[in-house]
């Protein structure tokens, strides 16, 4: 991994510690940037080497944050369809128990 990568989510696991977020989402976001690691150590490197001016490099961590963005609001869609289903099963039990 590159270094400054590890740096980034070095200092980034600490925010998400002193924020309290549920471990299950700090572990999805987590996974997210794994998942994303070798295509932001490409950018990386291509803007070390010149490939990439700093606008494209920038427009190009943008895109990867949006991609990361997206994954972590269609994880918590899919939560809180787990949880309104959840929520609204027991509700249907109470009331079919009392009517």
């Amino acid at each position: 991994m590159n270094s400054l990568l590890e740096h980034a989510l070095s200092s980034l696991n600490t925010q998400l510690e002193e924020a309290n977020i549920p471990p299950q989402l700090v572990d999805s976001f987590q996974r997210e940037l794994q998942q994303r690691e070798a295509s932001m150590n490409e950018l990386i490197a291509a803007r070390e080497s010149g490939e990439l001016s700093l606008s494209e490099f920038e427009n190009e961590l943008e895109r990867e944050r949006k991609v990361i963005e997206a994954e972590m609001l269609s994880q918590q869609i899919a939560t809180k369809s787990v949880i309104q289903n959840a929520v609204n099963k027991v509700f249907h039990t109470l009331t079919d128990r009392i009517v």
